[in-house]
């Protein structure tokens, strides 16, 4: 991905998009095919280092979320790659690793599953 492409795309479509930090790469796991993204944030501390470089494969069909998984989802239109913290029926509540409840959502709504941490923040 060319990110001044992006950057220019988004300063464009300021306010007219819906575009949200892992926008591009929901696109990818949707179509399957997985990615590595850069998350930012201390909400996975502990977990995942902000501005680490992490590989999320897609959820196919037959994957299995279990409790405790790291899932790249949406919550109320917000892109988070937070734990699953309960099941409930076909539910998933979404929450960080600092204990903030996000939401629960569906399975429609979680896009992969987090694989592995590739490095460390590189700046």
């Amino acid at each position: 991905i060319n990110t001044n492409k992006v950057r220019a795309y988004l300063r464009i479509n300021k306010g007219v998009s819906n575009m949200g930090w892992a926008t591009f790469a929901i696109e990818k796991l949707k179509n399957g095919h997985p990615v590595i993204i850069r998350p930012r944030g201390n909400s996975m501390a502990g977990l995942i280092k902000s501005g680490s470089l992490v590989e999320i494969k897609p959820l196919g069909k037959n994957s299995v979320i279990a409790k405790h998984d790291i899932v790249l989802c949406r919550v109320k239109g917000r892109e988070y790659l937070h734990l699953v913290g309960a099941i409930q029926d076909n539910r998933y509540l979404i929450q960080n690793n600092r204990g903030h409840i996000n939401g629960w959502i569906t399975r429609d709504n979680i896009y992969g599953i987090y694989v592995k941490t590739i490095s460390g923040k590189l700046e």
